[in-house]
């Protein structure tokens, strides 16, 4: 800021007008400057050092992904997997167990206490039909179940869906479950029954009826696939 003397023509006294400078950009960040910890502290561009050990890292962890993944096989996990050694099989899963957790889909029919609900879900507890030949309900579980169905001489008229995207060991656990809960007792069911009673079913769109499973009941059943024999040791 400087004081400039103009004076305009014809003797008139001169007069000071007061003419403000432009500030200094410099001036207005210093007190900022001084504050920081470090003159540059903001503005300093990323060390290449630290740039080339984010590289190396992300470059390290791909290798390592690509060589311990077990060829991104989502059943195993092996760190030190090499590329054609035999997948180990998990445990077997007990079929109870199993059965259990597949039946918490058939509490809200048939209860937790397995005796249905009166006059529209038929009772599982000592129903002839849970407990007598195990390829009725494995169609039923297939294909489902529809029209008047008489169980301890109750008549009961609920549609009964079909539950065919459980797999088969799924199907064999839970009517091993149920065959075998409360005061039930009857022999588990093989989940070959059921694999072999989906292929004959295959082509089956509609639920069953009772007139039609009791017609089913007298075809001979569906032979099972025989276990796989283990292969003799090479000497």
């Amino acid at each position: 800021m400087s004081d400039q003397i103009l004076g305009p023509g014809g003797g008139s006294p001169p007069q000071k007008y007061r003419v403000e400078a432009e500030p200094d950009p410099a001036a207005l960040v210093a007190p900022t400057m001084r504050e920081m910890s470090e003159p540059t502290d903001g503005i300093a561009p990323t060390p290449v050092w630290l740039l080339l050990f984010f590289f190396v890292l992300a470059g390290w962890s791909g290798y390592y992904i690509a060589r311990n993944a077990a060829g991104f096989r989502g059943d195993i996990y092996n760190e030190h997997f090499v590329k054609g050694m035999p997948v180990q099989k998990p445990p077997p899963v007990d079929p109870l167990v199993l059965g259990r957790q597949t039946f918490n889909v058939c509490m809200q029919c048939h209860q937790d206490t397995g005796k249905g609900i009166a006059g529209t879900y038929p009772p599982l507890v000592g129903s002839p039909i849970v407990l007598g030949d195990p390829a009725t309900p494995v169609r039923i579980l297939l294909h489902g179940l529809q029209g008047d169905v008489t169980v301890e001489g109750a008549t009961y008229n609920g549609q009964m869906p079909s539950w065919d995207r459980f797999s088969d060991e799924q199907i064999a656990a839970v009517l091993t479950y149920v065959r075998q809960a409360w005061t039930n007792t009857a022999p588990p069911v093989d989940s070959a029954l059921v694999t072999a009673i989906r292929k004959q079913t295959g082509e089956r769109t509609q639920p069953w009826t009772w007139p039609e499973l009791q017609v089913a009941a007298k075809t001979p059943p569906p032979p099972l696939a025989a276990p796989a024999q283990p292969k003799p040791a090479k000497p």
